[in-house]
């Protein structure tokens, strides 16, 4: 559709500069003029498919834009239950191993043995 629009502006502009030059009569030229309001027409509506293509965009955007609180909040509410976690994890790991001895598990101390630690651990 959008290439034969082009190709009518095209046969257009062509025409237009005819009638300017001379080349075209009277009678052919009132064509030329008929012609040149269904292309124009046309444009017109090639214009309003892409206005209302835009407003559906717009609606989306919109939509978007309005979820982005509730977005927000939700991964605010998930980094609180990662960090709660993250402290409750850490505390119980220092417990272990002062109980135990550092060195009887050390993969405990790697993956909970500070809070950001433990907050990546439970993010993996």
């Amino acid at each position: 559709a959008l290439v034969s629009f082009a190709l009518m502006e095209v046969a257009v502009d062509f025409m237009i500069t005819q009638m300017m030059s001379g080349e075209v009569s009277g009678a052919e030229n009132l064509n030329y003029m008929k012609l040149l309001r269904v292309v124009r027409t046309a444009r017109i509506l090639r214009v309003l498919r892409i206005v209302t293509f835009f407003r559906s965009l717009r609606i989306l955007l919109i939509s978007v834009l309005h979820t982005m609180k509730s977005l927000f909040a939700a991964i605010i509410l998930l980094l609180l239950i990662l960090y709660i976690f993250g402290v409750l994890f850490t505390q119980a790991t220092t417990q272990a191993l002062l109980d135990m001895g550092a060195e009887a598990a050390p993969e405990l101390h790697r993956y909970y043995g500070s809070v950001l630690s433990s907050i990546y651990t439970l993010f993996m």
